[in-house]
């Protein structure tokens, strides 16, 4: 049977305190990240003009990854401990609801920044082939 002693009992109760922060601070991250994953958060209310309402209706996506790790040496004199995280927010508009006396309708959002990136890719990968294939025939 072991006996823990109030030296040890200190250093223990250190570990502990040092692994609580960790999460403290892990789960504080997290909340401000979720928060961030919402559609208030990056589009406005409906909007009501005359008698119609307008609804913006929005595509949010969270990716997260989140590791915790801790150390506590065997005479459990030193703790260590950490934890990390990384993830990503999108959000991207994809339809626009209008209820009014003829009904409620759903328009698509046309998405320009995503179109843009299209034409830019394509592009890119026809000026690689260009000079990849292109420049054999000289």
């Amino acid at each position: 049977m072991s006996t823990i002693t109030p030296a040890a009992e200190i250093n223990k109760n250190e570990g502990t305190q040092i692994g609580e922060k960790a999460l403290q601070i892990t789960q504080n991250a997290l909340e401000r990240f979720l928060s961030s994953a919402d559609v208030n958060a990056a589009y406005a209310a409906a909007v009501a003009h005359q008698k119609s309402m307008i609804i913006p209706a929005a595509e949010v996506v969270a990716y997260l990854g989140v590791w915790l790790g801790g150390n506590v040496s065997a005479g459990g004199k030193e703790a260590a401990g950490g934890s990390g995280g990384v993830g990503r927010v999108i959000s991207r508009p994809v339809d626009v609801i209008v209820s009014d006396e003829r009904g409620v309708r759903v328009k698509p959002a046309m998405d320009v920044s995503g179109i843009l990136r299209a034409v830019f890719i394509a592009a890119s990968i026809l000026t690689a082939v260009y000079w990849i294939f292109g420049r054999r025939r000289d």
